[in-house]
């Protein structure tokens, strides 16, 4: 079910966000309350990031600092955890995620730091454990069956209520509203294994159209 949290336009500073996190070291980047008292086994820390003031701190699990952090300040209610990169509302007590017309700016702020953080890879070279750990890295298809060019070519033209599946669309199907839609990160939307099966088919028909985004979730899966 899809849930709406009401801090997010307050809590998630983009503007903030775009200026400020270029300018961090993926692998450079701890806890600020941990590193100013000299705390030692940094390393190990789960990193949480203040979307409102794009301050890094340890988890709940750790010293605590991010809870310390949204608990003196005003507003600064959503972090988002820079390993597996889901967003979390301190006020309502539970994780926030993106759909196609509720928490945007949770998206845009995922987007731009996994961005990054792949860009920094790529410019560095690096392998390094901490970066690879942010991206979550696994799947040995990323590179051949993503197309971010052709995704921010053709994403800002599209409409998020008319996406739907390309081949039921051709096929004049009824009942579209009620698909979950899957993007095919090569190339175009699809619907998916409990529909019709145009996403498996699709993948079955193409060389290295192996991931596809649900458009409602926001989670990629690769069929092989």
């Amino acid at each position: 079910m899809e849930y709406n949290c009401e801090h997010v336009e307050e809590s998630v500073n983009i503007k903030k966000l775009k200026k400020k996190w270029p300018n961090m070291i993926p692998s450079d980047i701890n806890c600020i309350t941990c590193v100013n008292n000299h705390a030692k086994a940094l390393s190990e820390q789960t990193i949480w990031l203040c979307l409102t003031c794009c301050k890094p701190h340890c988890s709940r699990f750790d010293e605590r600092h991010g809870i310390q952090h949204y608990e003196e300040k005003v507003n600064h209610n959503i972090s988002l955890d820079l390993k597996n990169f889901k967003a979390w509302c301190y006020e309502c007590k539970r994780y926030v995620f993106p759909s196609l017309n509720k928490n945007q700016a949770i998206a845009q702020a995922q987007a731009i730091i996994q961005k990054y953080f792949r860009r920094y890879m790529e410019e560095e070279d690096t392998e390094s454990y901490s970066t690879l750990d942010c991206l979550n890295i696994s799947c040995k298809h990323v590179i051949e069956s993503v197309n971010i060019k052709k995704l921010e070519k053709k994403l800002p033209n599209l409409v998020p209520l008319n996406i739907k599946c390309t081949t039921c669309v051709n096929n004049n199907t009824k009942a579209l509203s009620k698909q979950s839609i899957w993007l095919c990160l090569t190339c175009k939307p699809y619907c998916s294994r409990f529909d019709e099966k145009h996403g498996i088919q699709h993948y079955e028909e193409k060389a290295n159209h192996n991931i596809s985004l649900d458009l409602k979730t926001y989670k990629a899966w690769y069929v092989i």
